[in-house]
């Protein structure tokens, strides 16, 4: 499986298909060593097996079971993880190619908002400064028409009194 294959996969299915299988491995690794040591206990524990040739011969052949187990359990995990990969964890070509396409129109739908976005600035901005001059002229003859009705107040007050 190349690296986009794998990250399309886990961006999917929302977790990493190789944290499974490895956590799945580690349990079944667990599991083995809990096994053999209960067995181990429980044959070392029993009454007529005390003796200490008899526990010298139970450690023995626990260590060749558990060597020959731990070999049949790296077998087994390497087939796992294969099948898994193969086919637990696999997304069909259509799936992922139609996933490459929607991404792609998203991209294109995002990139034309953004453009959107740009020239409704733009024209928001040269709106701005059209209205700048006609806003500037109309300040001025406001400030004109303030002077002259204080003037003509100044002049009524002066002929008033």
């Amino acid at each position: 499986m190349d690296k986009q294959s794998q990250e399309q996969l886990e961006e999917e299915l929302g977790f990493s298909p190789e944290v499974v299988i490895d956590s799945l491995i580690d349990a079944a690794r667990r599991f083995l060593v809990d096994s053999v040591s209960s067995v181990e206990n429980t044959m070392l524990e029993t009454e007529n097996l005390q003796e200490a040739k008899h526990k010298k011969v139970i450690k023995e052949g626990i260590k060749k079971v558990n060597s020959q187990l731990e070999e049949e359990l790296k077998k087994n995990t390497a087939k796992l993880e294969v099948y898994c990969i193969r086919n637990l964890f696999s997304l069909p070509s259509s799936v992922l190619s139609q996933r490459r396409e929607d991404q792609k129109k998203s991209n294109n739908q995002n990139k034309k908002r953004a453009n959107q976005s740009f020239q409704s600035k733009r024209q928001g901005e040269e709106r701005i400064n059209k209205i700048d001059p006609d806003v500037a002229e109309l300040k001025r003859k406001i400030s004109s028409v303030s002077f002259d009705l204080s003037s003509l107040f100044s002049s009524l007050f002066v002929f008033v009194c």
